[in-house]
């Protein structure tokens, strides 16, 4: 059943100079340390989806935006990133694609070239941490909260998941109801419009039966 209003954050986070990340709630900071050496490095910028029930707590769910290819911190060191964190406490979103095009429009509009400038074929950090632009930050999470209310209609409760791994998929092969089915199963799942697509993965696996075949005649 649909939800008629929702409890929402918004956060940066990244290593500028070190970790460090912005939001006016503290709730989610554990969670977000998990980013800090915890990631798993990928060429694509992707849409990291994640349900989260800490014991006797309300559960959240976390729309995580990272881009963390060739990202330097301030002072040059590699293996940096940059993550946009949408949490909702006690609701799912499952319009995943309309989330993914926010997250990716305020990245392109309020981080290249103000947060992240572009040096060579690297990005680099130009703010030593994320409160000395306070201003900014405000101004991205009021357009996210803003943008993202219109998306209520497409929030649900979900009261429990699997744990069954964290699938990669393609950002446009699935609907809202298979985003839904698909966190309830896995409790977590990788987005990208640059993974391959369910028709792309059907037309390998035919290719690869029919040259089986050849093989075995």
């Amino acid at each position: 059943m649909a939800q008629t209003n929702i409890d929402i954050e918004f956060y940066v986070h990244g290593v500028t100079t070190s970790f460090s990340y912005w939001g006016t709630s503290e709730e989610d900071a554990q969670y977000l340390n998990v980013f800090y050496g915890g990631l798993v490095k990928d060429d694509n910028a992707r849409l990291i989806v994640k349900y989260q029930k800490p014991a006797n707590e309300s559960y959240r769910t976390y729309y995580n935006f990272i881009v963390d290819a060739n990202v330097k911190n301030s002072e040059s060191r590699p293996d940096s990133y940059i993550g946009l964190t949408i949490s909702l406490k006690q609701s799912f979103c499952k319009d995943i694609p309309t989330i993914h095009l926010l997250l990716e429009y305020i990245f392109k509009t309020r981080i290249v070239g103000k947060i992240l400038q572009r040096v060579g074929d690297s990005w680099k950090y130009s703010i030593p941490d994320f409160r000395s632009e306070e201003a900014r930050m405000k101004e991205i999470r009021d357009v996210v909260i803003k943008s993202f209310t219109r998306l209520i209609h497409s929030c649900i409760d979900i009261n429990e998941v699997s744990n069954g791994g964290c699938p990669k998929l393609d950002l446009y092969s699935y609907d809202e109801n298979d985003f839904a089915e698909l966190i309830k199963k896995y409790g977590q799942f990788i987005v990208s419009p640059f993974y391959e697509s369910l028709a792309e993965q059907q037309t390998k696996a035919d290719c690869n039966k029919l040259i089986a075949e050849k093989e075995q005649n």
